[in-house]
């Protein structure tokens, strides 16, 4: 069985070829060899090449993928990388740098053509500099772990990019060529997301602590030019979160996901500061789309706890009653739970939180969490909790962190690291500082890939308090939003349609720049 990517490789290039050859001494398997004018790919264990003298071999952490623009291919390479931990003995590296590189130097574009490149390449170089994205050579990070696990022995021998959950796979789109032609040891799945590893001690007890967010390539795109759901059942802002604990021979995760409220709706940008939600479709398609997004959920996760944090009054209320109305016609595997955070949580009496903890304390307890010892499972979560705010952002991340945290305990108790079902987190405070820093981290990254500006509310997230410095934090991230939303939402949409290959630019058509508004495709 051949290492993927053989942990690397140095790529040679020259006016004609590029040329990747294993990194490591021990791996004595053929080098990758593409033709920079064909586009043509192979493997070859005799290739020998005159290398242009200008351009030196560069070590490489692995092929992201090829881009098409309008004079042709680009290679993308990973060029950094730098370890973030070891999840399950397998270690997870986060993407440092990338580089870009075209097969054809001298290009036949015309000067209007050569614009549009440019700005097809600012798109491309953009979407590549989203901060987040993770990979690792030998452990699906696409997959949870009780996925893994559930795995049979014919699909655990297959390569990485084949066993990968393409909901969470970045650069499948990218990796077309070199799937198709089963180049399997070059293939490199990367996932767009979170990923946080620390090595903690409770009680004198070590054990490994992760945290990791995948997000969905599915209706991927900005704040409010993405809402709610498409046709296919597809909602926006779409990302599962694992917690993981590690001692041993033991491993335990919980799963939670969160996605758009899943109903036809907009809030189309204008120049008001919190544009009006508007629902839309009929509804037949509004049922339809509904049951496919939850089928689907349910064929992953089985049952769904779906809590809604909305406000039940003002422009939010219609879309909370429309999603109580599906949510009560779905069936038994959804139960929906509403609560009106910013009423509940006003005046900073984030204690009240408690009330939502009270109401939902049977379900954390019946969906359980993941657990395997000694490579046997043991035990597996049979349900999920799916949280939502309007921009599945600050409020559900505060949430979210409530109900690991409440997980936790339970997790602990299983490794043996608490002994006593009344023991809190809160009772160790090197551990506590470190499950709520990581949490407001992980809160930082996904609302960062969604809405361009760290979260709201990570002084709760952080220090259990809600601060008024915390506050003033918060009204500067809502300007810098409502400036990306008016302002920038457009070129970002664009850049991830384009990379997960939504859009693929042709010069046989009319120039989108030209059709549209500046720096916007359709």
């Amino acid at each position: 069985k051949k290492e993927n990517m053989n942990q690397g490789a140095r790529l040679y290039s020259n006016n004609t070829h590029f040329v990747f050859e294993p990194l490591l001494p021990s791996s004595h398997g053929p080098k990758l060899v593409i033709d920079r004018a064909t586009g043509a790919i192979a493997e070859r264990s005799d290739w020998t090449m005159d290398y242009d003298a200008r351009t030196k071999p560069i070590d490489v952490a692995g092929i992201m993928g090829i881009v098409k623009l309008l004079s042709g291919s680009y290679l993308v390479v990973i060029t950094g990388k730098k370890m973030v931990g070891k999840v399950n003995g397998s270690e997870v590296y986060k993407v440092t740098g990338t580089s870009i590189i075209p097969y054809v130097e001298d290009n036949k574009l015309t000067i209007s053509q050569t614009a549009d490149e440019a700005k097809y390449k600012a798109m491309v170089d953009w979407v590549l500099g989203v901060e987040g994205y993770y990979f690792s050579y030998t452990l699906d990070l696409t997959q949870s772990q009780q996925r893994i696990y559930d795995m049979s022995p014919q699909v655990k021998a297959q390569p990485l990019w084949m066993k990968a959950d393409n909901r969470f796979y970045w650069n499948r789109s990218m990796q077309k060529d070199l799937i198709d032609g089963k180049y399997d040891a070059w293939v490199l799945p990367v996932m767009l997301g979170f990923v946080e590893s620390h090595t903690c001690t409770i009680n004198n007890i070590s054990f490994g602590y992760h945290l990791i967010a995948r997000r969905s390539v599915k209706r991927v795109g900005t704040r409010y030019h993405v809402r709610g759901i498409d046709a296919q059942g597809n909602v926006a802002n779409s990302v599962e979160t694992e917690q993981i604990i590690e001692r041993d021979q033991a491993l335990t995760a919980l799963v939670q996901i969160r996605g758009s409220i899943p109903l036809f709706w907009r809030q189309t940008p204008n120049i008001k500061y919190k544009p009006k939600p508007l629902l839309h479709g009929t509804d037949i398609e509004t049922v339809g789309s509904f049951r496919r997004h939850f089928d689907e959920l349910t064929k992953f996760y089985k049952k769904i706890i779906a809590i809604n944090l909305i406000d039940q009054k003002g422009s939010e209320l219609p879309l909370g009653n429309a999603y109580e109305i599906q949510a009560k016609q779905y069936g038994d595997n959804l139960k929906y739970v509403a609560f009106d955070f910013h009423h509940q949580c006003r005046k900073m009496r984030w204690d009240r939180l408690s009330l939502l903890m009270d109401q939902v304390q049977d379900e954390i307890s019946k969906t359980g969490f993941f657990y395997v010892e000694k490579g046997q499972i043991q035990k597996r979560q049979e349900g999920v909790f799916r949280t939502n705010c309007i921009d599945n952002l600050d409020r559900t991340n505060v949430v979210q962190s409530l109900l690991a945290r409440y997980s936790l305990v339970d997790q602990f108790l299983q490794h043996g690291i608490f002994n006593n079902p009344n023991s809190k987190i809160v009772d160790f405070p090197d551990f506590e500082l470190r499950f709520r820093n990581v949490w407001a981290d992980h809160a930082d990254a996904v609302s960062v890939q969604y809405s361009g500006t760290g979260a709201l509310k990570t002084d709760f997230t952080r220090t259990g308090k809600r601060s008024r410095q915390g506050a003033l934090n918060d009204g500067i991230n809502s300007i810098t939003r409502y400036y990306l939303n008016n302002f920038a939402d457009g070129f970002r949409q664009d850049a991830f349609d384009l990379i997960l290959g939504n859009y693929t630019p042709s010069i046989a058509e009319i120039s989108p720049f030209k059709k549209a508004a500046v720096g916007v495709v359709e």
